[in-house]
């Protein structure tokens, strides 16, 4: 799997440490910002206005919820 993730905002079931674990265990990349090349940003607050939620949508990155992010990994 070539698929890469960022993590931002709050996450409930898992810590951010076990969170790129899973997807370096998985064969993605972990990023910590909003490159243009990036699959996924994952947050618990789909509609926030944070920086890296507005980059994003601008850059039609796809945005998915933490639960959405466990069912792809599981």
């Amino acid at each position: 799997m070539d698929i890469s993730f960022c993590f931002t905002g709050k996450l409930n079931k898992i810590t951010r440490s076990e969170a790129k674990d899973l997807v370096i265990s998985l064969g993605g990349q972990f990023k910590s910002g909003v490159p243009n090349t990036l699959n996924y940003l994952v947050t618990n607050d789909p509609g926030s206005g944070s920086s890296k939620n507005t980059k994003a949508r601008n850059l039609g990155v796809e945005i998915i919820t933490e639960a959405e992010f466990l069912e792809m990994a599981y």
